[in-house]
């Protein structure tokens, strides 16, 4: 489990890690990312809503909490391709050294 403290929240910290691990599954070869945050963490899911993941339709509760599946696919390119990232549909080239 990864968590932003909350005296840091609302600075892009989530959205920043979204990407890095979108960014790492995609340069491994994974074809989709998977979360299972509780049904009614609102704030989660409007985060992960919003870089584009979407409920897959199942639901199961998790140590006594109901959690929702939400997936999004990657797109992966190698190392220096072209990535999509979030729910927009504008690319960005990656580039590392």
């Amino acid at each position: 489990m990864v968590f932003v403290d909350p005296d840091l929240w609302a600075q892009g910290i989530g959205r920043q890690l979204l990407d890095a691990v979108s960014g790492l599954a995609a340069d491994r070869g994974h074809q989709l990312l998977q979360l299972w945050p509780g049904q009614g963490n609102q704030r989660a899911r409007r985060l992960y809503e919003g870089a584009g993941f979407r409920p897959s339709g199942r639901r199961q509760q998790l140590g006594g909490e109901n959690v929702i599946h939400l997936v999004r696919p990657l797109q992966a390119e190698g190392l220096y391709g072209v990535r999509i990232f979030g729910g927009s549909s504008a690319a960005r080239p990656v580039h590392r050294a």
